[in-house]
């Protein structure tokens, strides 16, 4: 494999070790801009390099084709069949309604105006934004120029993987399960999600969808953890976005798409050597 350029070292090195220190500080606010950290380094190691159309490569100047927005629409669709599939089998329930006036219809689009008004919508697109202009928007597209597309979609999703670990260890990232065993669903889910978005941002050329999917991705298990407000201990482990079900579901969509894409390209050699 060729080796990396000191802009990408720098801008991995900087990100992760940044995002340590931030998370280490007894500092809400830094805390907090921790997730933004990856558009924060981006744009200063962008800032300095020098080459032609270095602003372009991040993809914020198109909105992105319709077959990247169906792909965002089908990832968020697998999420929604995992809780479906969790309630079917009891790991998650609605709450039973007893003192309310209301009826289950009713409270499902009462958290539904709440999770879906314009105030609530804005942190997870703001923290998704945050975080893919630095690593699909920046990152992806480098490596991409500099060791190829698969190389450059694995190495994205281990330096992905590796970011989300100090909030793990520093911060109380899930809510409730083991540590640990969230730790480790989360990284192995990493790794479909993170080749799925890296497609959804080459097929589009756009940062736009894989925020969109992103932001969605958060803010839709937010809305359905609510929804489903009675849970047992381990639905982490079963639903969610770092759950068992939606993993194996992930690793399935992943896994299509490689094959298509190998696929596609190997039928394309036949043609040249035909020709």
């Amino acid at each position: 494999m060729r080796k990396l350029s000191m802009e990408v070292w720098i801008f991995m090195v900087g990100t992760i070790g940044l995002t340590i220190l931030f998370l280490s500080s007894s500092n809400p606010i830094l805390q907090a801009l921790s997730q933004a950290l990856p558009m924060f380094v981006a744009m200063i190691v962008v800032l300095f390099a020098k080459r032609q159309g270095k602003w372009k490569e991040l993809g914020i100047f198109r909105i992105g084709t319709w077959k990247g927005y169906l792909w965002v629409v089908v990832v968020v669709f697998l999420l929604i069949v995992s809780f479906l599939v969790a309630w079917a089998f009891g790991v998650v329930q609605l709450p039973t309604i007893t003192k309310m006036a209301m009826t289950q219809g009713d409270r499902v689009l009462f958290v539904a105006k709440i999770y879906f008004s314009f105030g609530f919508l804005l942190g997870p697109i703001l923290f998704a934004l945050g975080e893919e202009i630095g690593w699909r928007g920046y990152l992806q597209s480098r490596l991409i120029k500099e060791v190829g597309t698969q190389k450059a979609l694995w190495i994205t999703a281990i330096c992905w993987a590796i970011f989300h670990i100090p909030f793990f260890l520093l911060v109380a990232y899930t809510e409730t399960g083991n540590m640990w065993v969230n730790l480790l669903l989360f990284t192995i889910m990493i790794f479909p999600l993170s080749y799925l978005l890296g497609w959804i941002r080459i097929a589009s050329d756009s940062i736009w969808p894989v925020v969109l999917c992103h932001a969605l991705i958060n803010h839709i298990r937010g809305f359905l953890a609510t929804l489903y407000y009675v849970k047992q201990p381990y639905w982490t482990y079963i639903t969610g976005e770092n759950g068992v079900i939606t993993i194996v579901m992930w690793i399935s969509l992943a896994w299509m798409v490689h094959s298509y894409v190998i696929n596609k390209r190997s039928s394309l050699s036949s043609d040249e050597i035909k020709s």
